[in-house]
């Protein structure tokens, strides 16, 4: 239980780095070319580190690591789309509608039970999102919710699938397989539409790419995996939830937002939710 609670707590504070470094990515990149490098460089590591471990990644034969590379793939565009919009810090506190996600696909995935209180703390946390990001919104804005909010749900579903499939499978061989799969996927999306033979290497922008894909993408999920293994998947998202106010302490003096009444209530509304929505205190049921 302490391992499991450490090992959780170790990946949030390295995965929120990762929102800032890929932010910094997109001054050289597209978010689509982005998405692309991040899964290249993280399926790399998770193949050095088989090596490093002696652990052979051995050949899975699993319709469901395709569906989980797909889900994947979608999350990290929608991801980088967002980041591309928004700043880190707006990102951060969006992307904690993850919980709600994961709590939502229990009910249809894992048949677990959705109570009156959930729907009341998830309608809570929707009203916080438009506080938080009413202050001087615009189109762009908005579409950067809405892809900040497509990248959770994704994300979510990725995880929910890994849950059911983590048992038998080790958790460097699923997260190599991931990305595997999703540099095919983002590749074949970007020949399609003839962005890849556009692309060109900048050294800067593949520096902060490999470090975020190294945090977010290899370190920080491989200890989010080992973790779920030992704890509740519920308690595991729960320590997720301070991620946002990690993600704000990291970026705030190299993206910094005007902090005013509305958006404070919006970010309390969010976080106080996902909390409430997480521990499921029995006395409010």
């Amino acid at each position: 239980m302490k391992k499991g609670l450490i090992l959780s707590v170790f990946s949030i504070l390295i995965m929120s780095l990762t929102p800032l470094l890929n932010k910094f990515s997109l001054d050289y990149y597209s978010p689509v070319f982005a998405a692309l490098l991040n899964s290249v460089f993280a399926g790399l590591f998770c193949y050095l580190y088989s090596l490093v471990i002696k652990e052979r990644i051995r050949v899975v034969k699993s319709k469901m690591l395709w569906l989980i590379g797909l889900t994947n793939s979608i999350g990290l565009i929608c991801l980088f789309v967002s980041l591309d919009l928004l700043s880190p810090i707006t990102v951060g506190f969006v992307g904690r509608f993850y919980t709600i996600f994961a709590i939502m696909l229990a009910v249809f995935v894992l048949k677990e039970k959705l109570k009156r209180i959930d729907l009341v703390l998830i309608g809570l946390a929707i009203v916080g999102t438009f506080l938080f990001v009413e202050k001087g919104a615009t189109a762009d804005s908005y579409i950067g919710i809405a892809a900040a909010l497509m990248y959770t749900l994704f994300f979510a579903l990725t995880n929910t699938l890994v849950k059911k499939t983590v048992e038998g499978i080790s958790s460097n061989t699923i997260l190599f397989y991931n990305n595997l799969i999703s540099v095919v996927l983002i590749a074949g999306f970007m020949i399609i539409t003839g962005d890849l033979g556009s692309m060109t290497f900048q050294a800067e922008g593949i520096i902060f790419i490999l470090l975020g894909a190294f945090f977010s993408g290899f370190l920080g999920l491989i200890l989010f995996y080992e973790s779920i293994k030992l704890i509740d998947f519920s308690l595991a998202n729960l320590i997720r939830a301070v991620g946002p106010i990690v993600v704000a302490l990291y970026s705030y003096w190299f993206f910094p937002i005007e902090f005013t009444v509305s958006n404070v209530a919006g970010a309390i509304l969010i976080l106080g939710s996902i909390v409430l929505i997480t521990i499921k205190p029995k006395k409010l049921y």
